[in-house]
């Protein structure tokens, strides 16, 4: 499951985004919906995110919300 992952690259994220950065994990109600993905090829994924958002907040840092919930999308 997504959340699984997320367990998984969450200390991958707080070090690559540095000790400015917050990192905020949520979890929506139905966030045990299965995502039919590799985990494999969401890690990275998730890193260049944090990475691109880092690198957007400069170096006043901020805080990276990453959050699991169930969409749904037409």
């Amino acid at each position: 499951a997504l959340d699984a992952v997320l367990d998984e690259v969450l200390p991958m994220v707080t070090r690559l985004v540095g000790a400015h950065v917050a990192v905020v994990r949520r979890t929506e109600t139905d966030a045990a919906t299965t995502v039919h993905i590799d985990p494999s090829q969401l890690a990275p994924i998730l890193l260049n995110l944090a990475a691109n958002a880092r690198d957007a907040m400069g170096d006043a840092g901020g805080t990276l919300t990453l959050t699991v919930g169930a969409r749904h999308l037409d």
